[in-house]
């Protein structure tokens, strides 16, 4: 038998919960074997006369002599449930949560801890799908919700019991468990059982079953989540929905190059992300180099608008242009050549930022400068030397 829990486990404090069944008392036996801390909370529900008190007497007996903390509560929850207009079922599950919480936060515990099981996963499978369920009622029941952890959830029943027979460990029985009136108790006792006979390994068959499922359904929500990112970008300029819908794709599986266009703007994937321009943004502006001499410049770094070029090791005139595929360069700080569109692919630009990019080359055809990128190194000005400053206007 296999409790999970999270990293770092032997740092926390638990809130384990003991109803006095097999499954809580395996869970209470097994963490404090471990050396886990922990809090026994134990709910008196009075829903069974004399049978509820016992449970509690036996359960605060179990933590005192495993030496662990116990703390209970009692409910009427039958008034509960009629004043809700809830099943008995529902009522009792609110108030243990709820009372659960509150003892979580006062005794300074990092999680509650409850004993649900792999045949407590398959029956709340049928159980769902006998009132009608969509896809996350088929998933089974989550080995962590908030602050709620179910380490039992992937431990079948039989072992629970070889464990506690094995501990020489006593439980609890509930009557009410063997009553086929409810649900759960039909599903437990008439149906489980027959598929069994068809597959012995029917649970284990059922945890992978539940597992493609809850697969499925993080596949759908990732999906969906995609969708709304992409919707929330794209909104104001009346893409079509074939056209969101291919965005969605490209973007759920990390591509990047893609370009979409509707009658207002443009929208480009890159990177696993949508990023949108109106018409009049994939225009390059009208701009002009300008060239000044550099004097008593203290800081020879490029910046967006500009940059420093060695008056000597340039050659003039220079000429402001588009970059074109087959301009390289030999980027200042870096060895060896290194063609343009690399070094923009490097700095993650998508489709319409690298058709606006400028480079100015010499009148050799030499790239000394990617605007606003980098400068060539063979033509880069040291402190001291006669510079050069270009610098980017718009007209």
């Amino acid at each position: 038998m296999k409790l999970i829990l999270p990293d770092g486990a032997n740092n926390m404090k638990f809130l384990v919960g003991v109803s006095g069944g097999p499954d809580s008392v395996s869970l209470l036996v097994q963490m404090t074997d471990l050396g886990y801390r922990c809090v026994v909370g134990h709910c008196n529900f009075h829903l069974r006369g004399e049978e509820s008190d016992e449970d509690e007497h036996f359960v605060f007996n179990l933590a005192e002599r495993l030496g662990v903390e116990f703390v209970k509560t009692d409910f009427d929850t039958n008034g509960y449930a009629k004043e809700k207009g809830i099943s008995i079922e529902m009522a009792a599950r609110e108030l243990r949560y709820d009372w659960f919480e509150k003892m979580r936060v006062t005794y300074d515990c990092d999680y509650v801890v409850v004993a649900h099981n792999l045949n407590d996963q398959v029956e709340t499978f049928f159980l769902n799908l006998s009132r009608g369920t969509g896809l996350r009622g088929l998933t089974g029941i989550k080995f962590k919700n908030g602050k709620v952890l179910r380490p039992l959830i992937e431990t079948q029943r039989s072992e629970i019991e070889y464990f506690l027979r094995q501990k020489g460990e006593v439980w609890r029985t509930d009557g009410t468990n063997s009553d086929v009136k409810y649900r759960r108790n039909r599903i437990r006792h008439n149906i489980l059982p027959e598929m069994e006979k068809m597959n012995p390994s029917f649970l284990r068959t059922m945890a992978r079953t539940m597992a493609n499922l809850r697969s499925v359904e993080d596949d759908l929500e990732g999906r969906e989540s995609v969708r709304c990112r992409v919707y929330e970008k794209v909104k104001n300029l009346e893409f079509s929905h074939q056209q969101i819908e291919s965005m969605v794709n490209v973007v759920g599986n990390g591509g990047s190059g893609q370009r979409f266009e509707s009658k207002k703007g443009v929208a480009v994937v890159n990177r696993g992300e949508v990023k949108v321009y109106l018409y009049s943004e994939c225009v390059q502006k009208e701009i002009e180099l300008r060239v000044e001499e550099a004097v008593d410049v203290e800081d020879m770094r490029s910046g967006k608008d500009y940059a420093y070029v060695s008056m000597d090791r340039t050659m003039m005139p220079l000429k402001l242009r588009p970059w074109k595929v087959g301009d390289w360069m030999i980027p200042y700080g870096m060895k060896g050549k290194k063609k343009v569109s690399d070094l923009l692919t490097e700095r993650k630009m998508d489709i319409v930022e690298k058709e606006r990019q400028m480079v100015v080359e010499d009148c050799c055809g030499n790239v000394v400068w990617v605007v606003g990128v980098r400068v060539d190194a063979r033509v880069a000005c040291s402190k001291g030397e006669r510079c050069w400053k270009l610098l980017i206007c718009g007209k």
